[in-house]
């Protein structure tokens, strides 16, 4: 069965989400999106109601996918040459294997 080119794994994708930082990051800005309302709630109930718990939390969110964004942009070379080297790796068992 042939899947769309937009559902077919990325290849390496291991070595993507073991050496990608921005992955790691928008994982983490993902979950705080979700905690959004219990950590909302949390901090309201401790401290008091007020709009600045909301403002942090939404600027914690906000700072997580800059630092995702901004570690895309700085860590695609790495990446890419990780990626790379992998791809050399998996060619030159290909050679041995004939």
């Amino acid at each position: 069965m042939n899947l769309p080119h937009w559902l077919r794994p990325v290849p390496h994708a291991w070595t993507i989400l073991k050496t990608a930082w921005s992955v790691r990051i928008m994982i983490a800005a993902s979950l705080l999106m979700i905690m959004e309302p219990l950590i909302s709630s949390a901090l309201q109930s401790i401290t008091f109601d007020s709009i600045w718990v909301n403002m942090a939390v939404a600027l914690a969110i906000g700072l997580t996918g800059f630092a995702a964004t901004w570690a895309r942009v700085v860590f695609q070379q790495k990446l890419h040459d990780k990626i790379a080297e992998k791809e050399r790796q998996d060619a030159g068992r290909q050679d041995n294997q004939f």
